[in-house]
């Protein structure tokens, strides 16, 4: 398998390389949510509400494949930096049996349960309800290729290799975009029709990450995938279990969340799942730093080069940092404007979602100390403790939710979204330095040197 070595070479110059195609595919990402969404606008703040509703059971199945994805990543990383071969394919070919045996559970679950998944949020419009089911029967077929999608993309983030898993990305995501506007409006079918071109691109990206490992590597050999490594799959899944479980409980706490914000009426919710989309210009980016710096440290940890991994960490840290201010300014500025390309005519939402957009101005600073931080914990292979405080922040949004909307109204939602969102950035920033103290080789001044101390 192809690998980036990042244990040599420039520091800046290494993120920059593998982190740009991250990016790239973050973007084209944030460009289909939001082209999905344009179209589904023109249909209707009804069709924007159901699509969005079924898409939280989709969000679950991002949130899920997490348990595959994250050991697999740390240990291929880890042996990449060891230049151990063999560790690599036997950790790459376990996280891919695992997936399979995720993604299938969830299809089964969301297929046979998809009206009892859908009548959770007790929204009062059927026609909402009934596009809902459609749109989640439709998905649910594309989620086992979604969870082996995801982590064979984690295979090969961790061998450094993001620009070829950013290529493959790519294509999914283009051919959804194409297909939106044929099937919804061409063929006009509508909420299914969006349904059906995402779980398309879902099934071919993963058919072509298939044919570039049979191509490339010798991981997906009959005899490899017969044999169960029971031991290795329980590591993987021990290192996964509390990313999964914070990234599970944090959609179901949104699930709820979307269930109060509901009671404010279909066009609220609307503006929330369509405000999340946009929002993600901002965490999409913040993922694409998470899977750098778990590769990057990941690599220089198995190749004992400490003083190169914090420098690392400190360039990265500040990339995003400036990416997050950036960021904020253009939603707080150009808020109203956002939200008149996508409900134009529908003054309530356009409002309403300025309101959304300009509270969470206020938190992306927050947001880029999270996704660096946590990205760095897991490397070190500490994922229990940040994932738990993660949870417990994300708890927070229930209560909050009703304290704040009780005595504020919606924009007291909102704010009970963002304050989460703080309580995050600050607590895994502690938590890293906590870490980076206990161990001896380290030093957290080297975080603020430059490159050239490394000469």
């Amino acid at each position: 398998m192809e690998k980036v070595d990042l244990t040599e070479g420039k520091i800046s110059k290494e993120i920059i390389k593998v982190t740009i195609p991250l990016v790239l595919a973050s973007v084209i990402q944030i460009i289909y949510n939001l082209t999905d969404m344009f179209f589904l606008g023109q249909l209707g703040s009804d069709a924007v509400a159901a699509a969005g509703t079924a898409g939280f059971y989709f969000w679950i199945c991002i949130t899920i494949s997490f348990l595959a994805k994250t050991g697999t990543e740390i240990e291929v990383a880890r042996a990449s930096g060891e230049n151990d071969h063999n560790k690599v394919t036997l950790y790459a070919k376990t996280g891919i049996q695992m997936a399979a045996i995720i993604g299938i559970i969830y299809f089964l679950i969301t297929i046979i349960f998809k009206s009892p998944l859908i009548n959770f949020f007790n929204l009062d419009n059927q026609d909402v309800v009934t596009n809902a089911i459609i749109y989640l029967k439709t998905i649910s077929f594309a989620f086992p290729a979604t969870v082996l999608g995801m982590t064979i993309s984690g295979i090969l983030n961790g061998t450094g290799n993001t620009k070829q898993s950013f290529k493959i990305n790519a294509v999914g995501v283009i051919l959804n975009v194409i297909l939106d506007p044929i099937f919804i409006f061409g063929f006009n079918m509508g909420v299914f029709g969006a349904a059906l071109a995402s779980a398309i691109g879902s099934i071919v990206n993963f058919i072509i990450f298939i044919i570039y490992l049979k191509k490339h590597t010798d991981i997906l050999t009959k005899e490899n995938l017969l044999k169960v490594e029971t031991k290795i799959m329980k590591g993987l899944f021990k290192l996964g279990l509390p990313v999964g479980i914070q990234n599970f409980t944090f959609a179901f706490i949104s699930m709820f969340v979307a269930r109060i914000i509901g009671n404010y009426g279909a066009v609220a919710l609307a503006v929330q799942r369509l405000g999340s989309q946009i929002e993600s210009v901002g965490w999409m980016v913040g993922v694409a730093a998470r899977t750098t710096i778990v590769a990057f440290i990941g690599q220089n940890l198995g190749a004992k080069k400490w003083h190169r991994l914090l420098v690392g960490y400190g360039i990265t840290m500040k990339m995003m940092l400036v990416y997050a201010v950036i960021v904020a300014a253009v939603f707080y500025f150009g808020a109203e404007s956002i939200m008149n390309l996508f409900f134009a005519g529908e003054v309530e939402a356009v409002i309403i979602g300025t309101n959304y957009l300009q509270i969470m101005f206020f938190i992306q600073i927050f947001v880029a100390l999270n996704s660096v931080n946590s990205g760095a914990l897991n490397a070190f292979e500490s994922t229990k403790l940040p994932s738990y405080i993660s949870m417990l922040a994300d708890l927070s949004r229930i209560i909050l939710a009703i304290f704040l909307g009780n005595n504020f109204g919606l924009n007291g939602v909102w704010w009970a979204l963002a304050s989460s969102e703080v309580l995050k950035g600050i607590a895994t920033q502690v938590l890293f330095v906590l870490k980076v103290n206990k161990i001896k080789e380290l030093n957290i001044k080297d975080i603020f040197k430059r490159e050239r101390s490394l000469a």
